[in-house]
């Protein structure tokens, strides 16, 4: 974030890998194992929520220090995936965390793009 908050404009790319698998508790998840363990989960499942945690963690992280600088308003923020979790189709885990059997043929290969503007207002509800 240093090397260019201060910048008139800027684009940045980043890429997480703290939810790839495997999703056994380790050093990654373990730090948020306490805010998983009630769920009624497997423990690969939990082990895939509590390493991705780490996302929210920086994401926070970012528009905290985005808002400081004064950069908030003026920041598009595009967040996706690349694939889904390899790891927990051992274990069942990806039909596990979508609450139903998931498709192998497509459903299982949708992704969720997000696209976030700090300038964005809110909806309105009804």
């Amino acid at each position: 974030v240093d090397d260019y908050i201060n910048s008139d404009s800027f684009s940045v790319y980043y890429m997480t890998v703290s939810g790839h698998g495997g999703y056994s508790y380790n050093t990654m998840s373990e730090r948020n194992a306490d805010l998983v363990k009630d769920l009624k989960y497997s423990d690969e499942v939990k082990g895939y929520l509590a390493a991705n945690i780490e996302l929210d963690k920086a994401m926070k992280y970012l528009l905290a220090r985005l808002e400081k600088a004064g950069k908030l308003d003026n920041t598009l923020i595009c967040l996706t995936d690349d694939h889904y979790p390899y790891s927990l189709d051992e274990f069942d885990g990806v039909s596990e965390l979508a609450g139903h059997k998931v498709d192998t043929t497509f459903e299982q290969y949708k992704n969720a793009w997000l696209l976030w503007s700090g300038s964005m207002k809110k909806a309105r509800q009804g």
